[in-house]
């Protein structure tokens, strides 16, 4: 299990992907195996294909056991189809180690010695550093870093010095955007291009363990996907036009398709147009057939309304990343909310949940069911006391008009079956929860009976109150911010009646509350 590597998790069990990496393919209930082994602890969980890894996510523990292998590891695949009992499978064959030779000479040739010279003005004193050693011959170009005087030999003979420095080829330079990295990183952490220097470290260390023992070198040669419930045909073909598409990255004139009048590879280049579209994803295969006439101008329709959709939402996407920019900079120049600032400034791409990349609507409602549980707690992070209570109808709304414009939206008999999985797939931060059996709510575990005591605390204090002023005052103490909706407070002002903790005294004016004294 060296090739794979652990990934962080988000609280609803998605992975966190780097930047500019998308999501390509989803399959559930798969396994993994080391050579011809399994793997302990990970035979159960979800498999994503993205544009630079693949990334596995266990389904009983998440955070430990979930682990990614780079796409730049695997050197080819092979698929071996389900036969009786056994399932079908994906061998990954990965890159062997041998490929690149002598690197510890190369490593040895890295930490090359260089020479450097102190030596002291005569003018200000100052030390000075140069890099090779003086000498009466080379002793011409000496000036003084600090007040610019050149200096002579026989005046800085007293003071000089020389020491032996080792410099090390640690900077992890970024061959896309020449980031200097931190040694121990495998992407850019701005691009997230795959690092050289990691990989040569890899291919070390894989190196000096083959050297210790050769007769374990040959487990780690391929991995193994083990499809528990598909075929895993859809997967395979996935990964194998994502690698095809990898091999031909830095190939050199990849774009030409002839040379004087002659074609260059064509049919290669055919395939490569016709496997990945603009955003990199893999194309639905089109209708040859039937292309004029009516249903060719309806079908034409339609794609310019799905490029226009496209479009719309890309649109929309910059418009709230600068709106959400602009939220930035005022909480900085206010000098509030830091912390909240800093959590929002480091929120990683979020994966695409579209109704194509699944094999039935359950896969669907499970993963729309994990993002409607992280939109819910993004949506409440600006609470300080960490309770949520919103309606299913209000959620519904804001839900689809904020992550679901250009992928299709949901219905509401969806939303209401994605909720009600959160127990199912282990999110126990949130509930569905029917009020005073009448209104749906998604809520945290404890605000029905925090935001029912602080409306009898406020009832209390200013008896006779309605509800537009126990509105004010929960938006007072929250620092002007009210987290409750008009509707969730009326069912809540019920609920505490229902329970005898309020009266009401019904009047043409409105309903006024009162604590209840006397039961």
């Amino acid at each position: 299990m060296e090739c794979w590597h652990h990934i962080e998790i988000t609280a609803s069990g998605r992975p966190i992907l780097r930047e500019n990496e998308k999501d390509i393919f989803i399959d559930y209930s798969v396994g993994l195996y080391d050579g011809k082994h399994r793997v302990p602890d990970k035979q159960n969980g979800r498999v994503f294909l993205t544009s630079q890894r693949v990334i596995y996510v266990d389904d009983q523990q998440p955070i430990e056991c979930s682990v990614f292998l780079e796409l730049d590891n695997i050197k080819s695949i092979d698929f071996s189809s389900s036969f009786l009992k056994r399932s079908a499978r994906i061998i990954i064959f990965l890159n062997e180690s041998s490929t690149i030779v002598n690197t510890d000479n190369k490593n040895s040739k890295n930490k090359e010695k260089d020479i450097v010279s102190s030596w002291n003005c005569p003018i200000c004193a100052h030390v000075n550093e140069t890099k090779g050693k003086i000498t009466e011959n080379s002793s011409n170009d000496l000036v003084c870093s600090n007040c610019g005087i050149p200096a002579e030999f026989s005046t800085i003979t007293d003071s000089l010095a020389f020491k032996t420095v080792k410099q090390e080829s640690n900077a992890n330079e970024c061959p896309s955007c020449t980031f200097i990295n931190h040694p121990s990183l495998t992407n850019c952490e701005l691009c997230g291009t795959r690092l050289i220097h990691s990989q040569m470290n890899q291919t070390r260390s894989k190196q000096r363990h083959h050297h210790q023992s050769r007769t374990t070198a040959s487990k780690n040669e391929y991995v193994q996907l083990s499809f528990r419930k598909s075929d895993g045909s859809l997967f395979g073909q996935s990964l194998e036009a994502m690698l095809d598409k990898l091999r031909k990255r830095d190939v050199f004139n990849k774009d030409v398709v002839s040379v004087n009048g002659v074609a260059v590879n064509e049919n290669e280049i055919k395939k490569f147009q016709e496997s990945f579209d603009s955003n990199h994803n893999i194309e639905v295969i089109k209708d040859k057939f039937n292309s004029i006439g009516i249903s060719g101008l309806e079908r034409s329709r339609e794609n310019q309304l799905a490029n226009n959709d496209i479009l719309f939402n890309s649109a929309l996407s910059d418009m709230n990343k600068l709106i959400s920019l602009a939220h930035n900079i005022e909480r900085l120049y206010k000098g509030s909310n830091s912390d909240t600032t800093t959590s929002i400034n480091k929120q990683q791409p979020s994966l695409i949940i579209d109704r194509d990349k699944f094999l039935n609507k359950d896969l669907f409602l499970d993963e729309i069911s994990r993002d409607i549980y992280e939109y819910a707690i993004a949506e409440s992070r600006d609470n300080e006391t960490n309770n949520i209570m919103i309606t299913l109808v209000d959620l519904y709304a804001m839900y689809n008009k904020a992550m679901r414009i250009g992928t299709g939206f949901i219905s509401p008999k969806e939303m209401r079956e994605a909720c009600e999985r959160f127990e199912k797939l282990g999110l126990h931060e949130l509930k569905l929860m029917k009020i005073n059996s009448r209104i749906l709510c998604i809520c945290s575990q404890n605000s029905l009976n925090y935001v029912a005591a602080q409306i009898v605390n406020i009832v209390t204090q200013e008896p006779g109150s309605d509800i537009l002023r126990v509105n004010q005052r929960l938006t007072s103490s929250n620092d002007g911010k009210s987290n409750w909706t008009t509707g969730v407070l009326t069912e809540i002002l019920q609920y505490s009646v229902n329970e005898g903790s309020l009266v009401t005294d019904e009047q043409l004016t409105g309903i006024y509350y009162y604590k209840n004294k006397y039961w």
